[in-house]
This record gives C-alpha cells, sequence and structure tokens, in this order.
C-alpha cells in the first residue's frame, strides 16, 4: 500500500489497487469520531451507449438512476436503511452524468457499516416483480424533478448546448424510457460498469489502517468478483458549436425572470492539463464574478440582478460554462459578463488572494471526511487522476497563467436562455 502526503496538510492518504481492480483509498483521522465511507462507479447517466463482443448496445435513459434505486433490493429482503439506522448511521446514494456514489456516515459500528457497504453494492438482485415495481416510483420522481424550474431550466439549456452528449438528457429519463427498462438492461449495464474494475472505496474516520484494508481483502462478496475489461463507450462526436445560440420561453412556476447563460469552451485550445484548466477558470471566475468581486458588488448595488452563481463541468473534448442569474435586464447582463471576461485586467494582487482562499479550502477540506471522499471520487472520475499536491499547483499559478487563460475563451460559442414568469390570469 502507498502513503501519501496530502502536501501543506496534516492528512495522510493510503492507496491500494485491489487484484480485481477496485481502487481504494483510505484516510485516518485519530481525532475524529465520525466515519464516511464511499463506494463509487465510473457510470452515470450519459453512459448509456457502448460496446460489448463488438457490438453497440443502447440502454435506456435514466438506466443508471433506476440501478442506483434497485441496489437497495437485496435477495434476503434485508432493509438497507433500517440495517444502517440501527447503529444511528445515515446510508444514501446519488447518480450524476458520469458517476454513481452509494456512501454512509456514523459515529459507531464501523466494521459492521463497511462489511454491508461492499456487500450490498457487489449483490445485484433484479427481477421482473421489483424492476416493475419500481417503475411507478421512479416516474413520480421523475415529474417532481420535472416541475423544479431550476432542472428545467438547467436541461433546457443544455439541449441548446449539446449535439449528442447525454447532458441534455434528464438523469432519470423520462415516462417512456423507464418503463422500458427491464432486468435483463439491468444486469448488463451492472456486470459490466459495477466491476470493481470500473470503481473506488474511499473510506475516511477513526481507524487503523492495516485493519480496515485486511476487512476489504477479506470480503468474500466483494474479492469474489473478479477483474474484466470495462467496455468502451460509443464516441459521441460531438461537434464545438451549440444547438441552439437563443431561446426565451416564460414558465409559471418562478417567482423572478431568470436567465442561464452559457460559454461552450474547447479544452484542446488552452494547452493544459484538464485538472490544472479547472483550477485556473475556478480562479479566474471567481476573480471576475464571485462574491467579493467588483462585478457583483457594482452591478448588485445597480440591482441588475439579484443572484448570480457560475459553474463548470467537463466532458472528454469540452468544458461549458454556466451563469445562472436572476434578473430583469438579460441582455444587458450579458453584455456586462462579455465585457469583463474580454476586458478587465486581473491583477497579481488578486490572483494571490484567491489563491489563498483556495488553499484554505483544501486545508479546511482535508479535515472533513465526507469532502475528502467526494473530492478523491469526483477527481478520479472528472480527471482520471488526484493530486495529492493540490496546494503546491495552486501555489505555483500565476498572473500570466490567468491572462493566457482569459484570453483564450471564446465568447462566440454560447447559448443564452431567457426564463420569464408568465403571467397568471
Amino acid at each position: 500500500m502507498n502513503k501519501y502526503e496530502l502536501i501543506g496538510t496534516d492528512t495522510y492518504i493510503y492507496n491500494e489497487t485491489l487484484e480485481n481492480g477496485l481502487e481504494v483509498f483510505l484516510i485516518p483521522f485519530p481525532k475524529k469520531k465520525k466515519n464516511y465511507c464511499l463506494l463509487g462507479t465510473k457510470y452515470g447517466s450519459i453512459n448509456t451507449e457502448f460496446f460489448l463482443d463488438g457490438k453497440l448496445i443502447k440502454s435506456p435513459d435514466g438506466i443508471a438512476h433506476f440501478l442506483e434505486h434497485k441496489m437497495f433490493n437485496q435477495p434476503d429482503g434485508e432493509d438497507v436503511f433500517a440495517f444502517y439506522s440501527k447503529s444511528g448511521a445515515y446510508v444514501n446514494a446519488s447518480t450524476g452524468y458520469n458517476s454513481t456514489a452509494y456512501y454512509f456516515s456514523g459515529t459507531s459500528h464501523f466494521k459492521e457499516n463497511l462489511t454491508f457497504l461492499l456487500d450490498f453494492v457487489n449483490t445485484p438482485f433484479y427481477t421482473d416483480e421489483n424492476v416493475n415495481g419500481e417503475k411507478g416510483i421512479i416516474t413520480e420522481e421523475i415529474n417532481m424533478i420535472n416541475d423544479n424550474p431550476f432542472w428545467k431550466i438547467e436541461f433546457m439549456i443544455n439541449k441548446m448546448l449539446y449535439h449528442n452528449i447525454g447532458y441534455k438528457i434528464p438523469i432519470g429519463g423520462d415516462e417512456k424510457s423507464v418503463n422500458s427498462i427491464t432486468k435483463e438492461d439491468l444486469y448488463t449495464v451492472y456486470n459490466n460498469f459495477y466491476n470493481p474494475n470500473n470503481m473506488v472505496l474511499v473510506v475516511c474516520g477513526n481507524f487503523k489502517v492495516e485493519n480496515v484494508l485486511e476487512l476489504i481483502k477479506n470480503n468474500r462478496t466483494l474479492m469474489d468478483r473478479k477483474k474484466i475489461n470495462i467496455p468502451d463507450y460509443k464516441d459521441d462526436n460531438e461537434p464545438y458549436e451549440v444547438v441552439t445560440k437563443y431561446k426565451e420561453i416564460k414558465l409559471d412556476s418562478i417567482n423572478n425572470n431568470k436567465l442561464a447563460y452559457a460559454l461552450k469552451l474547447r479544452i484542446s485550445d488552452y494547452k493544459v492539463e484538464n485538472y490544472l484548466l479547472d483550477c485556473y477558470l475556478t480562479i479566474l471566475f471567481n476573480i471576475l464574478f464571485g462574491d467579493t468581486s467588483i462585478f457583483t458588488d457594482k452591478y448588485l448595488k445597480e440591482e441588475l440582478f439579484s443572484t448570480f452563481s457560475e459553474s463548470h463541468k467537463y466532458d472528454n473534448k469540452y468544458v461549458t460554462v454556466t451563469f445562472s442569474i436572476e434578473t430583469d435586464k438579460p441582455k444587458e447582463i450579458i453584455e456586462k459578463i462579455n465585457d469583463y471576461i474580454k476586458n478587465y485586467e486581473v491583477s497579481d494582487e488578486e490572483v494571490e488572494r484567491y489563491k489563498k482562499v483556495l488553499i484554505s479550502n483544501c486545508v479546511f477540506n482535508s479535515d472533513e471526511e465526507s469532502y475528502m471522499a467526494s473530492d478523491i471520487f469526483g477527481d478520479l472520475v472528472s480527471f482520471g487522476e488526484y493530486r495529492y499536491d493540490i496546494i503546491d499547483i495552486i501555489r505555483n499559478i500565476s498572473l500570466e497563467d490567468i491572462k493566457r487563460i482569459q484570453k483564450t475563451i471564446d465568447l462566440d460559442n454560447s447559448a443564452t436562455l431567457i426564463v420569464n414568469r408568465k403571467e397568471k390570469i
């Protein structure tokens, strides 16, 4: 087992890849009472088309989310939630665009809870009856999400951005796709993408590393699973240009007018690793549009907007930067955003100040169990690696780096979604 120091912190991370391919990360916190464990697969809602034995397989939309639900059904009928509640632990799962994670947290019965996590995620149990019985539950969940204006706006702007990538499909699919899912579909996905060779286990808490590693290696449910080659996904052949540049709609489910403005950027234009590009963009957009920025201070006072947030996400070729804003003056705020991206003179003082903020966040996260687990798994999914020297990476970022990234941003490849409240009669 390898031992790494998370540079700039008091945190040590132990890492080993087991014979069946499972990546294991153990982070001991000797002074903590809470334990947090995450077992995740690098398979999410956008991963529906793949090659199996030379044949292209198209799984129904929403199958990753459906499978997440069904993992809580066990052959012996044991209730997963009831098992964890007996020791006062919390258990849950989440499906994202390109990953699915199962996790628990608690302060007692750590070994039993970890053993059960390994057992239930490695024990699929799908029948015609329990699959069909879940469809109504998931359809209700989808309908609730569809009534949420924030989710609706997110998927509408994604449809404007992407031609082929599954970001434009709701994570849960729709009623038609959910009703088409069979137990055979679930087993196909599970057997090929819930293999240990495509999964990550992160264990954080107060424990002895050698004891926990032995527990994992002695778990027969896990260790009986053999390493396989993970199928290749179909190339989405996603074009650079956005699908739709401009759209206006009205919704009766919102109280304030909203704007979603997104930039679709080609990663190869920046000539840096994705991991480093993420650091650059995080620093740049926080300097330009963060809570303490000149932009936010000025235009909040002028009541150009009431809320303003920025986020960015990656696929293999592109990073999209999305601004979500409550405003009655969408065209004016877009002009201001573009002007700041193109013309704002970032200073060395601003770069150094925000580098300190990022480093402070890294130090804080390094002492919090759930943040550490999420950071490790998230980086492995998004960037293919976890960097133990992230603080040194941030320290070495220069003003010239940020200015170079700023100049490379293409403002022409954008999508604008204006959402006005529908007046009620």
